[in-house]
Order: structure tokens, then C-alpha cells, then sequence
């Protein structure tokens, strides 16, 4: 009984495996590590945008905040698109905009060096693995 389970279990991969091979949906597993870090960018971000003054809370703390939902929902949805390409480069505008916000934080001193710093460092990972990604699909569209 263990054993057909077992054998069943690697049929269920192999199926798997050669589905995705065929349909193209190998790199998935590739494109997770973005939605990954968006999410833990959001993790670490959003605590401290709630904690703004009222002044800047209702304002660019929130278009900040959707900001960054906006982008990880983009992120989630492009994934299963089958044209990449248009969706990617909006989300690279909205990244884009999440840096010269989060630069606006700092500028108006809301946010301490070391938080910029660290902000930063992950607005600028996840803009590599967009940036990595756009030119996957970019080799893609010219075959």
C-alpha cells in the first residue's frame, strides 16, 4: 500500500515536471524570489508607515502602502499573464515611484539613515529581479 503511494506520488511529479516543461512554466520558480521579497518588503514597511505623523500619514504613507500592494498584486497577476512584457513595465514605474517616495521620507527626515539605507537596499533588489525579468521576456518576444 506505502509502495503505490510512493509510485504514485513520483507519477504525479513527473506529470507535473513535463507539463510545465511544455507549457512554458518552468521559471516560475525563478519568478517567486520577487514575490518573495515584495512581500517581505511589505513586512518591514508598512509598521512604519502606519507610525507617521498625521501629516504625512494620510497622505504619502498610504499612496505608499497601496504602492506597494499595487506592485506585489501586479507582481502575482503578470506571473500568470501570457504577455509579461506591458504588465512588467508598469510595475517598473510603480517601483520606480516607491523609490522617490521613500527618498521623500527621508527628505522630510521621517525616516532615520539607517532605515533609508536599509529601504533602499530592498526597493533595489526587487527592482534587479524586475529589471532580470524584463529582459527574459524581452529574449522571448524576439524569438
Amino acid at each position: 500500500m506505502l509502495a503505490d503511494k510512493s509510485v504514485c506520488l513520483i507519477r504525479q511529479r513527473k506529470f507535473f515536471w513535463q507539463y510545465c516543461e511544455k507549457n512554458d512554466i518552468y521559471n516560475i520558480t525563478t519568478e517567486l524570489t520577487i514575490i518573495q521579497k515584495t512581500y517581505d518588503c511589505i513586512q518591514w514597511y508598512v509598521p512604519i508607515l502606519t507610525r507617521l505623523p498625521k501629516a504625512h500619514k494620510f497622505t504619502l504613507g498610504e499612496r505608499m502602502i497601496n504602492g506597494l500592494y499595487t506592485l506585489f498584486d501586479g507582481l502575482i497577476a503578470t506571473k500568470y499573464r501570457q504577455k509579461k512584457l506591458p504588465h512588467l513595465y508598469e510595475l517598473n514605474i510603480q517601483l520606480e515611484v516607491l523609490r522617490h517616495q521613500t527618498r521623500m521620507l527621508f527628505d522630510f527626515r521621517l525616516m532615520s539613515p539607517d532605515r533609508y539605507e536599509y529601504a533602499s537596499a530592498l526597493l533595489h533588489v526587487i527592482g534587479l529581479e524586475l529589471g532580470g525579468w524584463i529582459k527574459q521576456q524581452q529574449g522571448k518576444s524576439l524569438l
